[in-house]
């Protein structure tokens, strides 16, 4: 049976779902799964998709982290959107800053590379808005500004 790199982490998350509404207090068990699946569902990613999608998804994976961080009210999720944001950064810097050597092989705006920056930026600002009850809002809200920013001097 031919099972999609996303559908075992899912499997894990929604599993979740049933130990948190049966145990009233959050055990060291369903960390454990919960880190299992963020896990997966992070390393899923770059084997699922290609080229800039990784860098799209990962920052949409880290505005989701910083969701869940901000409705469970959880330190350990607010890490995991930071450690998540980290990546997109990483990325954005060392692979998808190169993705156009040319200037004449791309439109400008309307290209790529441009449009991960966009999506990063956005993915930034979606988790500094749900962190900005805590300091830990500084990294991706730092991080958006500084995506936005340079992916319009790329274009340039």
């Amino acid at each position: 049976m031919n099972v999609p790199n996303w559908l075992l982490p899912n499997y894990w998350i929604f599993s979740l779902r049933r130990f948190l509404i049966q145990i009233p207090s959050i055990s060291n068990a369903v960390i454990l799964s919960a880190g299992a699946a963020l896990a997966l569902f992070t390393a899923a990613i770059p084997l699922q998709f290609s080229s800039f999608r990784i860098t799209v998804m990962w920052a949409l994976e880290a505005a989701a982290l910083a969701w869940i961080a901000h409705r469970l009210d959880s330190t350990r999720a607010r890490f995991s959107a930071l450690a998540v944001c980290a990546l997109v950064a990483l990325r954005l810097i060392y692979i998808d800053s190169s993705i156009y050597s040319d200037p004449s092989a791309y439109s400008l705006l309307a290209n790529a590379r441009f449009a991960t920056f966009l999506l990063s930026t956005a993915g930034f600002a979606a988790a500094a808005y749900w962190l900005r009850t805590t300091p830990l809002a500084l990294p991706p809200y730092l991080a958006a500004h500084a995506a936005l920013l340079s992916g319009l001097a790329l274009e340039v």
